[in-house]
């Protein structure tokens, strides 16, 4: 063997062995890099500064498997999971003691900075059309939820029937936790898709508003995923005082929520009244 094939040998053994750590798959989950290779760096960036409460609709990115960088493609909705998809029609599945939520575990990467276009989430934040052309070449300021399934058995990610909003605290008067979002609707980006398995060592992704405000607070994400209901741990950032208010034409505004300030309506779930305080 001479020193070019020799060279050469080792090269390739050396790209190899690269090429296996990154595509490396995880025994358990750590929160991952997350990276947009299709970014379009020429858009300007910006982040919502809102002045109530928002009725809005996470944005459902996909499914991954533990590792410890992944590529998120905004809109993508046919990844490598396709196959674990299931659809309205697929009847077997619709049985859900079959597959549960159950077990499921959440995680917040705040500090990591997602872009997508608000045109994308338009009929979901209360803007008018013409304020959505007017948006539609701007990318705003996300961040991912990693759903997460740490058990040795497959569970059920219903899509269409999921949801999450962001809490804060406000400190003003009481230390309350209170809704800073409302259900629009259900997750966005699914199509016609029911649901979804995920597998051991498998997570899916979902995207959540930053904020702009003067107000420095902990918030926290509240997540429906069929029956089950799953709060993260907080984590901070920055709101207006004001996120804490219906809009003034808000058709919830004469309802429970102005006539018993004490305790706050959260229509996410059905509309119970759900007292924050402490928890």
């Amino acid at each position: 063997m001479n020193k070019i094939t020799l060279v050469l040998f080792f090269l390739i053994l050396l790209i190899g062995c690269k090429l296996g750590e990154e595509n490396k798959e995880l025994e358990e989950f750590i929160i991952p890099k997350a990276i947009q290779t299709d970014l379009d760096s020429t858009k300007e960036k910006l982040t919502l500064n809102a002045s109530n409460i928002k009725y809005t609709s996470p944005q459902f990115v996909g499914k991954f498997k533990f590792n410890e960088e992944i590529n998120l493609v905004i809109d993508n909705l046919l990844n490598e999971s396709i196959e674990d998809y299931i659809h309205n029609y697929d009847s077997d599945y619709l049985d859900t003691t079959r597959l549960d939520a159950n077990g499921f575990e959440i995680y917040v990467d705040y500090e990591a900075d997602i872009f997508t276009e608000l045109s994308s989430f338009n009929s979901f934040y209360g803007i008018s059309a013409k304020e959505a052309d007017e948006n539609e070449n701007k990318l705003y300021y996300h961040f991912p939820i990693y759903v997460v399934n740490p058990t040795s058995k497959e569970k059920l990610f219903c899509v269409n029937g999921s949801y999450g909003i962001q809490e804060a605290k406000d400190t003003s008067e009481y230390d309350f936790w209170k809704p800073i979002e409302g259900k629009k609707a259900n997750l966005c980006g699914v199509g016609t898709r029911w649901g979804i398995k995920v597998k051991p060592k498998e997570f899916i992704v979902i995207l959540l508003t930053k904020y702009k405000g003067k107000t420095k607070t902990d918030l926290r994400t509240r997540l429906k995923i069929g029956e089950s209901i799953i709060v993260s741990k907080p984590y901070q950032g920055n709101i207006n005082q004001e996120q804490f208010q219906l809009a003034d034409d808000d058709s919830n505004k004469n309802g429970i929520y102005y006539h018993y300030p004490e305790k706050w309506i959260n229509w996410y779930f059905n509309t119970n009244l759900v007292t924050f305080k402490n928890n």
